[in-house]
């Protein structure tokens, strides 16, 4: 389907909670969770979009819920943990396809909100810049000082680690330095 969507461009819905048009995320994990039955073929297509004139739709039953195009509104956003999704994430209503633009296709990435639990293997994430990152896989990880001490500063929360760009610690070049 996301190759057909890069050919061909993303197809409105005819109908949906929030009426016509294209459902989409700025939550990588309302994205991730689709297609539900296929978990398997799962992929997210990045996108940037116009919004234009957006419409909050923060309850059930909001006079607004499938008319807001009518209205004059280019864009319906459902707010999270509004009660409108089952999942509590935001949900956005995008009406006319031409507005979005594909930048690419990557992985899905479930971020789990769920406490740490000993011996269970998460998905984290680590910001730094390209350079440094290729010097992280030359050499791997070593620990830095932090708030928390001594360690490896990651986050579950990629949102959080793209925004909080990382330099490489001064104990990571010693120890790449060490190795090379």
């Amino acid at each position: 389907a996301a190759e057909l969507i890069k050919i061909h461009g993303f197809q409105p819905s005819a109908d949906g909670m929030l009426g016509r048009g294209v459902y989409l995320s700025r939550d990588l994990n309302k994205a991730s969770r689709y297609p539900i039955k296929k978990p398997h073929e799962r992929v997210v297509i990045r996108v940037m979009v116009n919004v234009g004139r957006v419409k909050k739709i923060n309850h059930k039953h909001h006079p607004l819920q499938k008319t807001w195009h009518d209205e004059g509104y280019d864009t319906a956003w459902c707010p999270p943990d509004c009660g409108m999704v089952k999942s509590k994430l935001e949900e956005d209503c995008v009406w006319d396809p031409k507005w979005i633009t594909i930048i690419d296709v990557i992985p899905p990435s479930l971020q789990s909100s769920e406490d740490l639990v000993e011996g269970k293997v998460y998905t984290m994430f680590y910001g730094t810049t390209k350079e440094d990152a290729e010097k992280i896989k030359a050499h791997g990880f070593c620990q830095s000082d932090g708030m928390f001490g001594h360690g490896v500063y990651l986050s579950r929360d990629v949102e959080k680690a793209s925004k909080n760009l990382v330099h490489v610690p001064k104990q990571q070049k010693k120890c790449s330095e060490s190795e090379s």
